[in-house]
């Protein structure tokens, strides 16, 4: 499993995940919440909500 996550939660808070990927599936993509953020960051098309 390839995990992205947000190193400010602390490790037991389940919204630390922005991203779970697990055998060609993306489980959980948060990465939508984070958007003001990454506006100068080029997101894969394959990443975008």
């Amino acid at each position: 499993m390839l995990s992205l996550y947000d190193n400010t939660k602390p490790k037991n808070d389940p919204d630390r995940y922005l991203v779970k990927y697990s055998a060609g599936v993306i489980l959980e993509n948060r990465l939508s919440q984070l958007q003001p953020l990454l506006e100068d960051y080029p997101v894969p098309d394959w990443l975008k909500v």
